[in-house]
C-alpha cells in the first residue's frame, strides 16, 4: 500500500467506500507527506474523519507539506510500547 500510496496518493480516496463515515487511519503520516493534500480533498469533499500518527511533524513542517490548517487537532502521546 506504501508504494501504490506514494506513487499516487489520489489512490487513497479509491480505497475508501462512498458513504463510508467510520474514522480513517494512516500511520507514518511523515513518510506520505503529499498524502496531507489527498486528506485535506477528502476532509472537504466526502467529509471523512482521520486519525493522523507520526513520529515527526518537524519534517512535514521543514518540507512546506499541507499540515491541514483549521482543520487538525494535534495530541501528543507517549510511546506505546518500550
Amino acid at each position: 500500500m506504501y508504494t501504490r500510496l506514494l506513487a499516487s496518493p489520489s489512490r487513497l480516496g479509491e480505497r475508501i467506500p462512498a458513504g463510508y463515515r467510520g474514522w480513517v487511519v494512516v500511520d507514518e503520516i511523515q513518510r506520505l507527506p503529499d498524502l496531507l493534500n489527498e486528506v485535506h480533498r477528502l476532509i472537504e469533499s466526502r467529509r471523512l474523519r482521520f486519525v493522523l500518527t507520526g513520529s515527526s511533524a518537524r519534517k512535514l513542517r521543514r518540507r512546506g507539506v499541507n499540515l491541514l490548517a483549521g482543520r487538525a487537532l494535534t495530541r501528543f502521546m507517549h510511546p506505546l510500547t518500550r
